[in-house]
């Protein structure tokens, strides 16, 4: 649903997902579950390299186990700190295009736009292997 912003995440983070980026479905042979880019946050502020996480939410081919995994992501696609000029009524008079413009960038953004890679974590999650 493109107009629901978040997506499901154990455990529970105390905060809001203000938004959800990248999702999709991953079919392993041990495990299954989404993947996405998102960020959590108690307020209305500008997005932030170090702010952007990578999570993954799944289960074991045999149901048996749940898997949460979450990486901060680094990217240069978001500054590092808030401007000094920043004017908070300006930025909020154009939050929902700030979100929109965000979105597009991060689903736009290549695999190695972020640190770590997303393709690494993506094989860091396809490694997991259950035994017994």
């Amino acid at each position: 649903d493109a107009a629901n912003t978040s997506l499901p995440m154990l455990p529970v983070v105390p905060a809001a997902q203000v938004f959800r980026a990248r999702a999709q479905y991953v079919d392993l042979p041990g495990l299954s579950g989404i993947q996405y880019v998102t960020a959590y946050s108690q307020g209305v502020s500008p997005l932030l390299s170090g702010e952007i996480q990578y999570v993954f939410q799944g289960l074991s081919a045999d149901g048996q186990f749940y898997v949460t995994a979450m990486f901060t992501l680094q990217t240069p696609l978001f500054p590092s700190e808030v401007p000094p000029d920043f004017n908070y009524d300006d930025f909020l008079a154009g939050f929902s295009n700030y979100m929109r413009q965000s979105v597009d960038m991060l689903n736009a953004a290549a695999p190695g736009d972020f640190t770590p890679s997303l393709d690494s974590l993506n094989a860091l999650i396809g490694s997991f292997a259950f035994a017994g």
